[in-house]
């Protein structure tokens, strides 16, 4: 995968503010990419990676509270960014079917503050595969209401 090449061939990208103002977006993805030469980790097949987020951005305003944004940290400094964490990891078609078949399900789904849990709601239609104490397990490929796909 990327990451074990990045650090095992030592070549980081410098996120310091310093760096992330000097590189273009293009220039940073270009850098990234060349780093990168295993294809895609999810279809395994040989294709051109792209900058992928890591976190879904629908996801930060169900965490990040007023302020919305996610927290930076590395080596240098440690900051609040509005800037979605990416690396160079998928090719354009699963990333994009990720995000289509995937996040866009799943996020409305979420738990909310106000207490909403809709995807548990989904879950709870079928008795739990599983049950311990403090958990339970569900088959998500067994609910109708789940399109696993």
């Amino acid at each position: 995968m990327c990451w074990k090449l990045r650090y095992q061939t030592g070549d980081n990208l410098d996120v310091s503010p310093h760096n992330l103002k000097s590189n273009s977006p293009s220039q940073v993805a270009k850098k990234k990419a060349r780093l990168c030469g295993e294809g895609c980790p999810f279809c395994l097949l040989d294709k051109r990676l792209i900058e992928s987020h890591l976190i879904p951005k629908g996801v930060y305003s169900l965490v990040g509270g007023d302020a919305n944004e996610a927290i930076l940290v590395n080596s240098r400094l440690i900051m609040h960014t509005s800037r979605q964490t990416k690396d160079v990891l998928l090719c354009e078609e699963c990333d994009n079917s990720l995000n289509k078949n995937g996040e866009n399900w799943i996020i409305p789904k979420l738990a909310r503050g106000d207490g909403g849990f809709v995807f548990l709601d989904i879950l709870e239609e079928l008795p739990p595969d599983a049950e311990k104490e403090r958990f339970k397990i569900y088959g998500a490929a067994k609910n109708p209401s789940i399109d696993v796909n």
